[in-house]
């Protein structure tokens, strides 16, 4: 699946999970009347990454901003890989959980600024 280009209008499809082979991709949370640039990934990172531990779908939208090239994980091969070699499976487990927690921390950076900056108006 060739990704959009920066000018391709967000559509939804579906549950990705995505690595970064090269290009960047930006990570909007967005609900009816908000939306917020969470993260800008690069090669190398990855996106989508959550609703795989979460048994979730998508918690963002996923836009590229140039031409990019991604690696589309689904949740059929990524169960095939706890079959074929539990450790590597452990070891991507394990990844994507440092992952998790360091965008969780900065979430909790992201709602500190927007409260400092309430209390302060």
């Amino acid at each position: 699946m060739p990704p959009p280009s920066h000018s391709s209008p967000p559509t939804r499809r579906g549950i990705l999970r995505g690595f970064v082979k090269s290009g960047k991709i930006d990570l909007l949370a967005s609900d009816q009347d908000v939306s917020i640039r969470k993260d800008t990934v690069e090669t190398g990172g990855s996106f989508g990454i959550a609703s795989l531990m979460a048994m979730q779908p998508q918690m963002i939208t996923a836009i590229a901003t140039e031409d990019s090239e991604v690696m589309v994980l689904s949740r059929q091969a990524l169960l095939g890989l706890r079959h074929e070699d539990i450790e590597l499976f452990a070891l991507l487990m394990m990844n994507v959980a440092r992952e998790i927690a360091r965008r969780l921390k900065s979430a909790d950076d992201m709602l500190l600024q927007c409260v400092r900056e309430h209390k302060n108006e």
